[in-house]
């Protein structure tokens, strides 16, 4: 099943995306696609996007999304490396230049001042116990990763989630919060005039308003590329506009990933202002959850300006199971494939084109599967492949180095690898039969089975 095939079905949401994105009828606009993982967001707006081109229109595309290791907890990396990229698609060839210079200025002061607030953890003047001077830099550098610590107005502890409960540092927030509040409080003996010439006031506002800072420099390039420097950036070192370019098409994958270090940002900050910028830009959220769900503070500020909801949901079988026999398989095991796939494009499309299951097969079964998920869940999937429930008591059996609580409210809301026919919660057949298989060939079949003998024990 290849992208064409991959949206067969949806022929009506297919027409509503291209009306949306084709033809904007106001300055700034917001859409959203949501649906279970795996029920075809990317596949759709991709499929789209090949058909429209919008580059070939005038739109500066920069697309987000959490496939790079690392990224979702890390503002300043999404913010540098995804919404301010290196590398632009649809700029005139020849140009080769990085069009986001208060970005760069940005994350260079933001990363000296991580520097000093971590060293700072080394000072005589900081009281924190010898034992747990480790523990409480674990905290700060999660703080300043999620971008959350050079933010008064961030709301701090609300936005934390379970980030710290994941990484067991819960008992050290108040202190980490402290020692991140006595740094930014710090002030010089300069004249305001002497602090601004050497940038010290601009450290200060990236040491207490990171987000407004960020959104101000990503804004300011952004109205460099698509318009013109903006009067207040007049002594400031910006780009010349791309002439071909004119309107902004920012689309932002996998938010239900990125959303929890994304969030108090983009509604906060970024969002406003960019809606408010002299140059006109279309919003895509890609997520499994609307957006409303996501974050009520979307309805209460942004209703307005979201002009398309589309909620994705599985293929019926009507459309999916001609596919497989067209394929090879036999009506009677398309009807099963089917019922066991649920209907989601990517293990649909994955059996149309491995109709032999062989290594390659299970892998890129496991592939799709596992794409949206870090390199952590993956290890906890394959170990839940292996009891036959999945609960507090038999996952902290299987995995005692992890807070079982954690694995269980993660897979809870894993939708697409979970089994909607139990009672209690555990993989699907057909999900655990592909890892399960793709396992063995990594493994080999001796060290499976004490894989298997840990999954019997854990659910005794």
């Amino acid at each position: 099943m290849n992208t064409s095939n991959a949206v067969v079905g949806r022929q009506s949401e297919i027409s509503a995306l291209t009306e949306a994105l084709r033809s904007p009828k106001d300055k700034f606009e917001m859409f959203s696609l949501s649906g279970m993982g795996g029920v075809g967001k990317t596949y759709l707006l991709s499929h789209v996007m090949q058909q429209i081109e919008p580059e070939r229109h005038g739109r500066l595309i920069i697309w987000v999304d959490a496939s790079s290791k690392g990224m979702a907890d890390n503002f300043m990396r999404i913010l540098s490396e995804m919404l301010a990229p290196t590398h632009l698609k649809g700029i005139p060839r020849g140009i080769r230049k990085d069009f986001f210079p208060q970005v760069r200025n940005l994350e260079k002061i933001y990363r000296a001042e991580c520097d000093g607030l971590l060293a700072s953890l080394n000072s005589s003047e900081v009281q924190v116990d010898p034992e747990a001077i480790e523990i409480t830099r674990e905290a700060v550098q999660l703080l300043l990763r999620l971008g959350i610590a050079f933010n008064k107005k961030s709301g701090g502890k609300r936005h934390l989630g379970n980030a710290l409960l994941e990484q067991s540092l819960e008992k050290v927030t108040d202190k980490a919060f402290d020692l991140i509040q006595k740094y930014c409080g710090q002030t010089s003996f300069l004249p305001g005039v002497l602090q601004d010439v050497f940038g010290i006031t601009y450290a200060r506002k990236v040491r207490t308003q990171l987000f407004d800072v960020a959104s101000e420099a990503l804004i300011s390039d952004l109205s460099a590329i698509l318009k013109k420097w903006r009067p207040e950036d007049i002594a400031k070192l910006t780009q010349d506009r791309i002439k071909e370019l004119d309107r902004l098409l920012l689309i932002i994958d996998d938010y239900e990933i990125l959303g929890k270090t994304l969030t108090p940002f983009l509604l906060g900050h970024f969002l406003p202002l960019l809606r408010s910028a002299d140059f006109p830009s279309q919003v895509v959220f890609l997520c499994r959850d609307s957006l409303v769900d996501t974050d009520p503070g979307f309805e209460q500020h942004f209703s307005t300006d979201t002009k398309l909801k589309l909620a994705l949901q599985p293929f019926p079988a009507e459309d999916a199971i001609p596919f497989l026999t067209e394929a090879g398989y036999s009506k009677e095991r398309a009807e099963r494939i089917y019922a066991d796939c649920r209907g989601l494009p990517f293990l649909l499309a994955a059996f149309v084109e491995g109709t032999n299951q062989n290594a390659l097969f299970y892998q890129r079964i496991y592939e799709r599967t596992t794409r949206w998920m870090t390199d952590e869940q993956k290890e906890w999937l394959i170990a839940l492949c292996y009891i036959n429930e999945v609960n507090e008591d038999t996952v902290s059996s299987m995995l005692p180095d992890v807070n079982s609580r954690t694995v269980v409210e993660w897979f809870s809301h894993e939708a697409s690898v979970r089994s909607q026919d139990s009672q209690a919660f555990s993989v699907n057949p057909l999900i655990r039969e592909m890892v399960l298989n793709h396992h063995k060939n990594i493994l080999g079949t001796k060290s499976q089975e004490k894989w298997k003998q840990r999954g019997q024990q854990a659910c005794a």
